[in-house]
């Protein structure tokens, strides 16, 4: 905080900073939530192929639309994908291995469009099938993806947010 409320000013020492946290906050509900009403509005309108980390800005957009696209590369920060079953998270569109540096899969592309992560996955037993990881994905993701803890529950995938510990933006 730069001054007090109390001499006319808002108190905020970087409004823009500010501003851009507000914005980032609503686009990670629109990345969490995608059945509530804004979700659904936003998505129809401005991204109806795609989810919002890979969404592009486009030509048809209004002021708020740009506000929070602003917003995006800080979502991307530190938004992961916390494998469940695998059966929504796509292998190549999805920031889903724990290194912090680059959360996507590095190996080349060959075989990995718009597979999910649960074709990595042994069928009957909840756990990765090694050799076929092995096969699939280079030497370092193969590494971070067999060291992946998998649930014996049957949860579904869902985002987390690697800035805190409680996974909540």
């Amino acid at each position: 905080m730069a001054a007090q409320k109390n001499s006319g000013v808002l108190g905020f020492r970087h409004l823009d900073d500010f501003n851009l946290g507000m914005m980032a906050k609503q686009g990670w509900r629109l990345l969490c939530s995608p059945s509530s009403l804004a979700s659904r509005l936003y998505k129809a309108n401005y991204y109806p192929q795609t989810d919002f980390l890979n969404v592009e800005l486009g030509n048809n957009r209004s002021f708020f639309w740009r506000s929070i696209w602003s917003a995006q590369s800080l979502v991307k920060l530190s938004a992961r994908r916390t494998i469940g079953t695998g059966e929504s998270n796509n292998i190549l569109k999805h920031p889903w291995l724990p290194d912090p540096t680059n959360p996507y899969v590095t190996s080349p592309e060959i075989g990995h469009a718009n597979q999910m992560v649960s074709s990595a996955l042994e069928i009957y037993s909840k756990a990765w099938d090694t050799p076929l990881v092995n096969d699939m994905f280079n030497k370092q993701d193969a590494e971070l993806i067999i060291g992946i803890p998998l649930s014996s529950s049957a949860a579904e995938d869902c985002w987390s947010w690697t800035g805190e510990r409680s996974g909540e933006f």
